[in-house]
């Protein structure tokens, strides 16, 4: 091949690489898209959700309309360290900053996952759009369960790490995600999924009436618990139990399965036990059956009368005409 066309072959590849890198900014409907050029395509699939996803979070938040975001899509750990300052953890997919209204998304989501994941940024920006300095009061399991929620961000692994933490009783206590939650990945799970589904709770028993009144509480009071309770009428802790008791409703079946699971592993155990206690004692019987014959013998031999024993082998011997020695 000629050197001028693969000169030019390669001056054409460079510059395909050369634009994939360009980073884009682009305007969209209360977004602003920062995003390298060759994820155009991922970045019109946000745009098509948000259009949609946008207006429902603003009205459930009592909002009519918000600034505009900027939506940042980080290729790499070292792009998504630029451009928030922190180290990211392998499951966090994305972090918003409502001060500077911005989201750094991590482009490794999944595309199922991702108009979710934007959602749920979307949404812990707006909620401090709507509640202002009080949503530096509002916990952090209350935060993100009210953004989970209105993102529709539940999976169904998610499902499967409640169910199990429900069946095995182990539920963390809320007033421990204050402000932070647990360091195990698992655990972490546990607490977005069940911040979520209190928060559903609330809003499928008493309605959105009921979230917006705790939402004009909250602007008040700067108290969630109060602000809750001032809202619904109704003390946390009660809450808590009737979440509770919708959660092992919803799971019902399982929590009864696995009941009598544990009811069926107990009877084999106990049986085991039973059989062990029974072989042994036929064993032993068996032993004393095969001895008691011996036993009767040797009874019997030394209950003889062995007196006359010698005058019987002298008179023997007589008989016989000879010496004869019979130990022999």
């Amino acid at each position: 091949m000629p050197r001028v066309p693969l000169l030019l072959l390669a001056l054409l590849l460079c510059e395909s690489a050369a634009l994939a890198g360009v980073r884009v900014r682009e305007e969209g409907e209360g977004l602003i898209y920062d995003f390298p050029r060759k994820r155009w395509l991922v970045v019109e699939r946000v745009q098509e959700h948000v259009r949609q996803s946008r207006p429902r979070i603003l009205r459930q938040l009592g909002l009519k309309d918000a600034p505009p975001v900027t939506l940042i899509f980080s290729e790499n750990r070292v792009e998504f360290r630029q451009f928030t300052g922190f180290e990211p953890e392998r499951w966090v997919a994305a972090r918003a900053f409502p001060r500077e209204r911005k989201i750094v998304l991590r482009t490794r989501v999944s595309l199922a996952d991702l108009p979710h994941t934007v959602d749920h940024e979307l949404a812990h920006i707006y909620l401090y759009d709507a509640l202002g300095e009080a949503a530096h009061y509002l916990p952090l399991w209350m935060h993100e369960g009210i953004a989970k929620y209105l993102a529709n961000d539940w999976r169904f692994e998610e499902k499967l790490v409640l169910r199990d933490a429900v069946l095995r009783n182990r539920l963390l206590d809320f007033d421990e995600m204050t402000t932070s939650f647990p360091g195990h990945e698992e655990e972490i799970s546990l607490a977005y999924v069940q911040s979520y589904t209190f928060v559903q709770f609330l809003f499928e028993t008493y309605g959105e009436e009921a979230f917006a009144r705790f939402l004009e509480e909250m602007r008040r009071k700067k108290d969630a618990r109060q602000a809750l309770e001032s809202a619904l009428g109704r003390d946390v802790r009660e809450l808590e139990r009737e979440w509770l008791a919708s959660l092992k409703l919803r799971f019902r079946w399982q929590v009864l399965y696995h009941n009598l699971q544990n009811l069926l592993w107990a009877a084999m155990g106990a049986l085991v036990v039973a059989l062990f206690f029974l072989v042994r004692y036929r064993h032993k019987k068996k032993l004393r059956e095969m001895e008691e014959p011996w036993l009767g013998e040797e009874q019997e031999w030394q209950g003889l009368d062995w007196s006359g024993a010698e005058d019987e082998e002298e008179r023997f011997r007589q008989a016989l005409g000879e010496d004869v020695n019979l130990e022999q």
